[in-house]
């Protein structure tokens, strides 16, 4: 009995101590380091999507930390909506959200610059989403919204971004939760975060929550990249047509912008000609279902040597790029009735 008693005294000793040291942890993180990253919450439909009212920043793939981005009431990068304003929704991928670049020098903070406070160009892009998840945004902030315009602008891969499977989608959910659980404290986060790089070296990657990056598939480094992006815009077709549907019935409808890989960055010798092959799929697409469609991929081209677009040691676009998407886009707005009062490099 003697034992016993003595062991559970032991026992309790080093949970008493183990929680003090916890709670001095928290207190410490959350004075001197407290969590700066991105916040996450999770979707019925779209998995997860920005917590809304914070502002935070992420890792790029440098290791560099790119700027803080303020996230807004809806859960979308800079200001809140203007009332009063008729309003522009950009949805798309990190290159809409602007990973890397300060908040004005986003392509979307640059047009809603140059429209001089008439109308709200609101930044829907998320990290790592595909148009499934695009599609879910705008059935979430259709009705509070109500854009004039809606634009889609799709990075080549986001072809690859399609919905997960109802066990994948469980799988993904559960993770989601423990994480969102341990985001409760700022030392647990700081831990887990520690863990990441080892859960991958010992094959526990699964373990690890990808909320916001990623999503390219296996079958990116492939022969058949071609064969998988085009399966990719025939899936997608149906989910663009329905964001143009939900959009008409507050405005104009949408405009679908190609952002394509080839004229923006080196490309393997498999992708080669890619960007025309999607180029003349989407047109047909458009020209079939009358929703306007550019590509930025003419504006790309012109810039040498192709450094000057991409963040050092990332595939994300520099200032330069964002400012020359703005440009292009801005003029397919102003063709569509909406056109900026200025434009500026």
């Amino acid at each position: 009995m003697r034992i016993g008693r003595d062991i559970a005294r032991g026992v309790t000793l080093v949970v008493v101590v183990l929680a003090v040291l916890f709670v001095i942890g928290e207190i410490v993180c959350r004075l001197f380091i407290p969590d700066t990253r991105l916040r996450y919450v999770s979707d019925p439909e779209a998995l997860y999507r920005l917590a809304p009212n914070h502002v935070g920043t992420s890792v790029l793939a440098s290791g560099a930390l790119a700027p803080p981005a303020r996230i807004n009431t809806l859960g979308f990068r800079g200001g809140e909506p203007a009332a009063g304003r008729p309003s522009i929704v950009i949805l798309g991928d990190s290159f809409t959200f602007g990973s890397g670049v300060a908040d004005d020098e986003t392509f979307a903070a640059r047009l809603d610059q140059w429209y001089g406070g008439r109308v709200s160009v609101m930044n829907g892009g998320h990290p790592g989403y595909g148009v499934f998840q695009m599609a879910a945004t705008l059935r979430r902030v259709g009705e509070e919204l109500r854009p004039r315009l809606v634009v889609v602008v799709v990075w080549q891969g986001d072809f690859l971004r399609q919905p997960p499977d109802a066990d994948e989608r469980a799988r993904f959910m559960r993770r989601l939760q423990v994480f969102g659980a341990l985001k409760n404290s700022v030392l647990g986060t700081h831990l887990y975060r520690r863990m990441e790089p080892l859960l991958a070296q010992v094959g526990r990657a699964s373990l690890v929550v990808r909320a916001g990056e990623g999503g390219g598939g296996s079958e990116a480094s492939t022969a058949s990249v071609r064969e998988a992006h085009i399966r990719g815009v025939q899936a997608d077709a149906p989910r663009l047509l329905a964001i143009h549907q939900e959009a008409s019935r507050y405005g104009r409808g949408l405009l679908i912008v190609l952002w394509p890989k080839e004229d923006f960055a080196s490309v393997p010798e498999a992708e080669r000609g890619l960007a025309q092959e999607l180029t003349v799929v989407l047109e047909a697409f458009a020209q079939q279902h009358e929703v306007p469609f550019i590509s930025v991929q003419p504006a790309m081209r012109r810039v040498t040597p192709k450094d000057r677009l991409l963040i050092p040691n990332d595939w994300h676009p520099t200032p330069l790029a964002h400012c020359l998407a703005a440009e292009q886009i801005g003029v397919a707005l102003g063709g569509l009735g909406f056109p900026p009062l200025r434009e500026g490099t």
